[in-house]
């Protein structure tokens, strides 16, 4: 039988083969399942670059110490123009950390020592789930090539957001210069779409986005060029139609005068002889009342003086008015009878 020694030799012999395998087995798990990012902002690395020569494996075999500190300091730069220009940088800070890893051949307490600098809590543990599910150095020794390669992810993902950004802009600024009565609010969704990938660094996505505006901004010009088109051939049609046809229309136009004309004359005296009819009729009324006040007053004593004088005077008061009025109103109407006849 092994003595216990032996068999505690064995058992750490077991576990380093084990921590071995599974290094091995998380370096070489396709990160379009497990995404270093996805747990920051919720994008996976499928969307970190669609260029292949951004990790051509030979094109850094040669890289240097001095070349990847290099490499780094441009980086650092990337990390804080993109931070002051107000560019989502969760996934290059996360690259950068990585890179820093493979420069220095940290192990993983040095690099889990720098995750917990972090402020933000909820950046801190998703660093540390990056940390643990990405290809990183873990006890392993320095990878310059690696991080001249992340490096050149990193550069990449910034002159791509730049791109979009720049891109975005510009829409606005169009959008702005668009007349009114074009209906842009699909292209203004679409563009506030492209905003939001560009934000969570879905860039690939911000780009669809944005190749969907030029679709409906054709299809927007498309449609007011149909509408200005009928509108110039609605306006052309009517102003031969009127060229053509100039004599008939004049002739109809005075007919439509004439006409209006003696109808309007015709409308006037009516008017007038119901108004001389109603108001021959009220003065007709006034002097029934004046009378049956009188014999209120006089014969019945059924009203009091003050009621009877007050009545009175506004019957006559009013009877004066219509009897001032009616001559006037005749003479109108001997005036319009007399033009009739000439129309």
């Amino acid at each position: 039988m092994r003595s216990e020694t032996e068999n505690v030799k064995w058992m750490y012999l077991i576990g380093i083969v084990l921590l071995a395998l599974s290094i091995f087995g998380i370096s070489h798990i396709s990160t379009e399942h497990w995404g270093i990012t996805g747990a920051v902002v919720g994008t996976s690395v499928a969307d970190i670059s669609d260029d292949p020569n951004a990790y051509l494996i030979d094109q850094y075999k040669d890289a240097t110490k001095d070349d990847a500190f290099a490499a780094l300091l441009d980086a650092e730069q990337i990390l804080y123009e993109m931070k002051q220009d107000n560019l989502s940088i969760h996934y290059i800070n996360d690259s950068l950390i990585e890179a820093r890893g493979y420069f220095e051949g940290n192990d993983y307490d040095v690099l889990l020592r720098e995750i917990e600098l972090i402020e933000d809590p909820i950046r801190r543990e998703s660093a540390k789930d990056a940390l643990i599910t990405a290809e990183r150095t873990v006890g392993t020794g320095v990878d310059y090539p690696r991080v001249m390669q992340i490096v050149e992810d990193i550069k990449w993902r910034r002159d791509k957001a730049y791109e979009l950004q720049d891109r975005i802009r510009a829409y606005e600024i169009l959008f702005s210069e668009l007349s009114p009565s074009m209906n842009i609010s699909t292209a203004v969704l679409i563009l506030d779409n492209a905003r939001i990938e560009l934000d969570d660094e879905r860039y690939v996505k911000s780009e669809d986005q944005l190749s969907l505006i030029d679709n409906e901004l054709d299809k927007i010009r498309a449609e007011s060029t149909f509408v200005r088109t009928i509108i110039r051939i609605g306006r052309d049609t009517i102003i031969a139609f009127f060229v053509d046809n100039y004599i008939a229309i004049i002739v109809f136009l005075l007919l439509v005068l004439i006409f209006f004309m003696v109808f309007f004359r015709r409308l006037q005296i009516y008017l007038l002889k119901k108004k001389i009819r109603d108001m021959v009729l009220e003065q007709d009324v006034l002097i029934k009342l004046i009378k049956t006040a009188q014999e209120d007053y006089y014969a019945h004593v059924k009203i009091p003086r003050k009621l009877y004088e007050t009545k009175v005077f506004n019957y006559k008061k009013r009877a004066g008015e219509i009897k001032s009025q009616l001559p006037v109103l005749n003479r109108s109407l001997d005036k319009l009878k007399k033009l009739k006849r000439f129309v």
